[in-house]
């Protein structure tokens, strides 16, 4: 039999290979459909904070500001700029920014998480439990919301995936040798703690802890510490620390105490209007959602890895580190005063590990086809169920965004320039769809500019509230696009008539 090597697995066959890039193009498959339903929809950038991620990116893009990003009130970015600066990147290669460019790096993320779920668990439980883990984790409602939602959780999923697929690597010394294993596991992490701070470290080496009850058993593999760990802290300190004391220095203080003081340790500390300890009953109820159905087998599985004496077996070793990495989240997610159901998609990869073996063992009648046949349908009755409960449940948000996209064109249409436009009060997304980024005015400013450069116009919600700034100048106003067209515009472009 004709054998190759596929790296770090030892030598496998041929068809082992051929099943792998089977379960990678499924995967593929999967997530494309997941995004093409989202993306090719109506759009719904008012929805879910999205605005504030794509007025930084055309803040990098556009304006030039790459170590700190400011939204239109002039607030800076909340958080690191790695994912700013992969969709920015997308932007400059396609001429402008647009909706896909802000989703498609978090669909890849996705499934790039999917995929190193799929590839640990081929290395140790073969390509079934590899596709199902794989499929498990996209066909959930979670990922089917984050393949196409403008945040960081995607691709800051992606990154802790990746950090704790590599710690794992490296701790059992499964395809990757340990000279190096530790220095790329730092790296990785350095890209988490980029992408959303340092709750990546935390996330990306919590399942090493199932190290320390291993090394107590005195079963393989052990917890390594070793001369690499500072080698690799050193890096991510001169990364994510080079990055942040770049931003300090161009922005001064008020990064300080937007990104440490509000976010890292607001976050973490908030406790007005919370129970103490209450998170850690919400955040396993999060995760039994967002992760539905599968988080059932998930828990499950958890529950029979803990109560498992320890063993050499490199599955049971993966199920040990998985578990202490889904308890570890649990635990710090529900402590910190922030809560949100998205944040537990870091756990989701930890969960899917978990769920593939019962899975596997329920559905060990079904070949592989009727697997795929399956998952598709799934899929499809997920993804397509997902989008009727959006445009049902918040139909002011799709309208809102419908809104900022028909009064783009029709100010374009006008063959106006979006750099003589000035915003006051509509959403965000109207400034991205012609592709700015400027500061609002409040309405004194605008009826200011108004009256001084007869080329300007403004962008308003309320008309009232600009009439009253203008005063008697206000019998000048003109509308030269509106949405929706007719008496009584939701959001209209103005500007004055000559006296």
């Amino acid at each position: 039999m004709n054998t190759h090597v596929v790296p770090g697995s030892g030598r496998a066959d041929a068809r082992d290979e051929i099943r792998w890039r089977h379960t990678l193009l499924a995967l593929a498959a999967l997530t494309a459909w997941l995004f093409a339903l989202r993306c090719l929809g109506p759009s719904n950038l008012t929805d879910n904070d999205q605005e504030r991620p794509a007025a930084y990116v055309i803040d990098a893009f556009r304006n030039g500001h790459w170590l700190v990003q400011r939204d239109w009130t002039g607030d800076i970015a909340s958080k690191p700029p790695l994912y700013t600066w992969i969709s920015a990147g997308l932007s400059w290669i396609a001429g402008g920014a647009h909706r896909w460019t802000l989703y498609l790096p978090c669909a890849l993320a996705m499934f790039g998480s999917a995929a190193l779920v799929a590839d640990r668990l081929r290395k140790v439980a073969g390509s079934r439990e590899a596709l199902l883990g794989g499929v498990l984790f996209l066909a959930c409602p979670l990922t089917a919301k984050l393949v196409c939602t403008a945040r960081t959780d995607a691709l800051f999923t992606f990154f802790v995936t990746l950090t704790a697929a590599s710690a794992h690597a490296a701790w059992s010394g499964v395809a990757i040798s340990r000279n190096t294993g530790w220095i790329r596991t730092w790296f990785y992490a350095a890209l988490a703690t980029l992408t959303k701070g340092p709750l990546g470290l935390v996330l990306g080496f919590a399942g090493l802890l199932a190290g320390i009850r291993t090394r107590r058993n005195k079963t393989s593999p052990p917890l390594i510490w070793d001369r690499r760990h500072f080698a690799g802290l050193a890096m991510l300190v001169l990364l994510a620390g080079g990055w942040f004391g770049g931003a300090w220095l161009q922005a001064g203080n008020p990064l300080f105490q937007k990104l440490i003081i509000g976010e890292l340790a607001g976050h973490a500390l908030r406790t007005e209007g919370t129970v103490p300890g209450l998170g850690l009953a919400i955040v396993p109820g999060f995760l039994l959602s967002r992760f539905a159905p599968w988080s059932l087998a998930a828990f499950w599985a958890l529950w029979l890895t803990l109560r498992r004496r320890d063993s050499s077996s490199p599955r049971h070793s993966l199920e040990r580190f998985a578990a202490a990495w889904l308890v570890t989240g649990i635990v710090t997610l529900g402590l910190a005063g922030h809560q949100r159901g998205d944040l537990v998609a870091p756990l989701m990869p930890a969960a899917a590990i978990l769920a593939a073996g019962p899975v596997a063992g329920w559905l060990q009648d079904w070949n592989v086809r009727r697997l795929l046949s399956a998952t598709l349908g799934v899929s499809f009755l997920l993804g397509a169920g997902l989008q009727v409960h959006h445009r049902l449940s918040r139909p002011s948000v799709f309208a809102e965004s419908r809104g900022a996209e028909h009064l783009a064109a029709a100010y374009l249409q006008t063959g106006r320039s979006p750099d003589r436009l000035a915003f006051v009060d509509t959403p965000y997304a109207l400034q991205f769809e012609l592709g700015t980024m400027r500061r609002v005015l409040d309405f004194g400013q605008a009826a200011e500019l108004l009256r001084n450069d007869p080329r300007s116009a403004v962008a308003i919600s309320n008309r009232k509230a600009l009439m009253e700034s203008l005063g008697t100048d206000s019998r000048r106003i003109r509308v030269i696009a509106s949405w929706p067209s007719g008496q009584a515009p939701q959001s209209c472009i103005v500007q004055l008539d000559p006296p």
